[in-house]
Parts: structure tokens; C-alpha cells; sequence
């Protein structure tokens, strides 16, 4: 009986609604801020799940990152399965600064920033990126960790104007050169393939 009394005021809820996609809650950083600017310019902004596992081993290192100075970059590549993208292959680099005297108990480098590009099943690209101090990287114990959040910063094809953030948790083996991790977040389906 409790069921037919709240069906009613469902259905009464669901017609008063003005039919504007409900998106999640969005922090408003300057990513997600150009993603709300894009919708506002006619197109649909509509935000689906971005999750999925992972294998990513390291291909090289070395010093001098990109744009960031001479902290140490560590080059990797991974293959997956993610929703809303298909099975992909990827390629990033970590950059790290070595600490002459960590505080005891934690690991001896520092974070710096992340960026990379997934090849998707269809071919097109997406970009991401993370720096402190919006992104972290936690150490669970010294081969798990969770790193996060990273935002997606467009690509090509049907990803040419994606936006959305994800988090990376995963575990990686003890000499540090293999692992996977699990992606799980959201991006926008602005785009369409080509």
C-alpha cells in the first residue's frame, strides 16, 4: 500500500520538471568552469561514468620534465577497458622530486604533476592532466595508492572538447615498474566520432 501512495507524488515530481539534464555537483575549477562555459554555448553537456582496470608498466625515466623544471619524469604505458571508451591503450608521465630527507615513514620523492593521452577503441584521443595542489597522491602502504583527482583536457574526434575529472587507486609491484590501478570518474559526451 506504502508503494501506491508515493507513486503518485513520483509522477507528480517527474512532470513538474522543466526536462534540463541534472548533471553531479561540479567543483568550480577553471577545467570544469570551461566545461559549464561550452554547454552554455548550445551544446548538450551531458556527463557519463569513467571507470575502469588497468596494467601500466614503466618504459623509461630520467631527468628534465617537460614544462615543469628538473625533477625526475618516469614514462609509462598501460592498456584498459573504461566505460563510454573501450578497450585503450595509454601513455603518461609522472613527474617526481626527490627529497634529501623525507619525514620518517613516508615515501622519498614529492609529486609534481601527471599529463598523458588514451587512444580509444575508435582511434580518437583524450588528454588528461593533475598537479598539486588540487591533485594528490596518497601511499596506502608502499606499493598501494590512490592519486587524484585528474582532469580531462579535451583530445581529438568525439573527445575534442571532453571535460570531466577521475581518480586512480591502484597497486604496482615491489620494484615499482609494473602495476594496476582501477580509473573511476566522469566525462562529458560533447563530440561525436568521426
Amino acid at each position: 500500500m506504502k508503494k501506491l501512495t508515493v507513486l503518485p507524488f513520483l509522477l507528480f515530481a517527474l512532470a513538474c520538471q522543466d526536462g534540463t539534464p541534472v548533471q553531479p555537483d561540479l567543483d568550480l575549477s577553471p577545467e570544469i568552469g570551461l566545461s559549464q562555459a561550452m554547454a552554455s554555448q548550445g551544446n548538450v553537456l551531458k556527463m557519463v561514468p569513467f571507470k575502469g582496470p588497468n596494467e601500466w608498466w614503466e618504459t623509461g625515466g630520467g631527468f628534465g620534465c617537460e614544462g615543469v623544471g628538473e625533477y625526475y619524469a618516469a614514462y609509462w604505458a598501460a592498456t584498459g577497458n573504461f566505460t563510454h571508451v573501450g578497450h585503450s591503450k595509454l601513455v603518461g608521465t609522472n613527474c617526481w622530486r626527490f627529497l634529501d630527507d623525507p619525514p620518517e615513514g613516508e615515501m622519498p620523492f614529492e609529486f609534481i604533476s601527471q599529463s598523458g593521452t588514451l587512444t580509444a577503441a575508435n582511434g580518437d584521443l583524450l588528454y588528461w592532466y593533475g598537479a598539486p595542489p588540487k591533485t594528490a597522491v596518497e601511499f596506502l602502504s608502499e606499493t598501494t595508492y590512490q592519486m587524484g583527482p585528474f582532469w580531462f583536457t579535451g583530445g581529438t574526434g568525439r573527445f575534442e572538447n571532453a571535460q570531466g575529472e577521475f581518480y586512480d587507486i591502484g597497486s604496482m609491484a615491489e620494484d615499482l615498474m609494473t602495476g594496476t590501478s582501477v580509473y573511476s570518474g566522469f566525462i562529458s559526451t560533447v563530440g561525436s566520432s568521426k
